[in-house]
């Protein structure tokens, strides 16, 4: 078969965003807890069906840094409305929705104690797909 510059081109722009634009999925939580505790979250990052973050996040330049494989990295915001992620030498960043919601803890509801709010944020995000 002779070599034809436009049918090359074409299957390579076909093939290029499938293999930048793996599907992700972003599912996680976090909780705001007053006194101590502190932040509480959970989170993974899947790409194209294979877990790639999860598990510990640090604190760092105003924002939560996910343990990821080796070239991956994924951080996200204290409430996890915006997201960083790097993936296939690519980086994507997007805003999410966030559901959050806040109740009565610490003896608020029982009327014993100071009266706290403990405010809770979750997500699950499909992108890419």
């Amino acid at each position: 078969m002779l070599y034809n510059p436009l049918r090359a081109a074409v299957l390579l722009a076909a093939l290029l965003p499938a293999a930048v634009t793996a599907c992700v999925h972003f599912k996680g939580d976090i909780d705001d807890m007053p006194l101590g505790e502190g932040w509480k979250y959970s989170y993974s990052i899947d790409d194209n069906g294979e877990k790639v973050c999860d598990g510990y996040a640090g604190w760092r330049d105003g924002r939560w840094w996910a343990h990821c494989k080796e070239g991956f990295a994924l951080s996200f915001s204290q409430t996890g409305k915006h997201v960083w992620y790097h993936a296939h030498g690519t980086n994507f960043e997007w805003d999410q929705d966030v559901h959050k919601w806040s109740e009565c803890c610490r003896g608020a509801c029982q009327d014993r104690g100071p009266k706290w709010k403990c405010t809770y944020y979750s997500w699950d995000t499909w992108m890419y797909c």
